[in-house]
């Protein structure tokens, strides 16, 4: 698996291109499949929260606009938008034990995405 970034940083990491300004924190590619993947710490709910908004938001945008995501300027399809967080590694989203307050999202799958 290769990780690309959204934007340049100062440690050298690679990065991937999107004809958007609202784009995912990173890009993770594999042999079968490429990945977006928006990036929150985890230690603060508010921002958790808006990272499902985002998410949505890349998808429609992946969907509705037909972006094309580059990875060293070669097209990729997107097949999976994820939330990552600090404590995804210990299997929660939140730093707090517990139940999480984390509602389904529902959205909308355009007929034209839908494989028969």
């Amino acid at each position: 698996m290769q990780v690309y970034w959204d934007r340049d940083h100062d440690c050298g990491w690679a990065t991937f291109d999107i004809d958007s300004r609202k784009r995912p924190d990173l890009l993770t590619h594999g042999a079968n499949y490429t990945d977006a993947i928006e990036v929150k710490v985890g230690d603060d709910r508010g921002k958790i929260h808006d990272g499902f908004a985002q998410l949505v938001q890349h998808w429609r945008s992946c969907v509705d606009d037909e972006l094309s995501y580059r990875i060293n300027d070669q097209p990729r399809s997107i097949d999976a938008f994820l939330l990552a967080t600090g404590r995804g590694p210990h299997g929660r989203i939140y730093n707090a034990e517990g139940e999480s307050d984390v509602r389904p999202v529902e959205i909308e799958i355009p007929k034209r995405m839908i494989k028969r």
